[in-house]
């Protein structure tokens, strides 16, 4: 085993592409690693450049240590086991040829372990990529006090627990957000519930034996993170769909209105124009 770094590495083809952008990274001797990302997103390209099966254009890749750039494959001792790829049934021909050039995603985005990523995500894509279902994306504005957050025409307090470990929404007083919740911090109200709560018409409810997972409407708009969700998801993102994880005894159906306890500490927040995470 040994140590792999690649520094600011840059793969640039014929045709102008610019496949990977800048990526650098360190990999432990002996370290798991496992990159994620949609389908055309540079993750197999780079990859191939680490074995050198491709040609970098910029930046160095260093392997235990040692400059490979220009090392042979064989040179490299690196073992890789390909996947073979498919077509998309439900696409026409046209949209098969076309899905990989629709695609921009060759930029790292976060390195950390996998519940940190889930958990504090720097950024909206990595949010909105990082589970599933998806985590609900929603246009929404800070209070004048910063003390809730208006989503739609509802209103949401946010407990000092919550504005004490994000002390940067306090910049966002008065303006605009965009406002994250993961489906299970999404759970059903009960009687005696207090704290946030948001209510939403029941679209879909889908028995799944240990959970409920319950497709429902606000009046907010829902924000599309480019490249990190499938197309069947995109389509609902101009609308104020939001999928909830509940009770498997939750008596709700479609058609119904159902109120959440919102569990404001799974809250995210992003900036709207840089769609970076509001932490500090």
């Amino acid at each position: 085993m040994a140590t792999v770094d690649m520094d600011k590495v840059n793969k640039v083809y014929e045709n102008g592409f610019h496949a990977v952008k800048d990526l650098s990274l360190d990999v432990g001797e002996g370290e798991f690693m496992v990159l994620v990302g949609p389908s055309g997103c540079g993750k197999t390209t780079a990859l191939r450049m680490v074995a050198g099966l491709e040609d970098i254009t910029s930046g160095l890749l260093r392997i235990g240590g040692k400059v490979v750039n220009d090392e042979t494959p064989k040179d490299r001792d690196i073992a890789m086991v390909f996947q073979n790829y498919a077509l998309y049934p439900h696409m026409t021909v046209r949209d098969n040829i076309g899905f990989a050039l629709k695609l921009r995603s060759g930029v790292l985005q976060q390195v950390d372990h996998p519940q940190h990523l889930y958990d504090r995500p720097d950024n909206l894509f990595v949010a909105a990529f990082i589970g599933s279902p998806a985590m609900n994306l929603y246009e929404a504005s800070m209070t004048e006090d910063a003390s809730a957050v208006r989503i739609g025409s509802q209103e949401l307090a946010l407990p000092v627990i919550c504005r004490d470990s994000h002390p940067g929404l306090a910049r966002f007083a008065g303006k605009k957000i965009i406002v994250g919740l993961r489906p299970e911090h999404l759970p059903a109200a009960t009687d005696g519930d207090s704290g946030a709560h948001l209510t939403g018409n029941v679209d879909l409810v889908e028995a799944l034996g240990s959970e409920l997972v319950v497709h429902f409407t606000i009046d907010a708009r829902r924000v599309r993170a480019e490249g990190a969700t499938s197309d069947d998801e995109d389509a609902t993102a101009q609308s104020g769909e939001g999928v909830a994880r509940v009770d498997p005894g939750t008596r709700v159906k479609a058609g119904d209105k159902i109120t959440f306890a919102v569990t404001t500490t799974g809250m995210q927040f992003f900036d709207p124009e840089t769609e970076r995470a509001i932490w500090n």
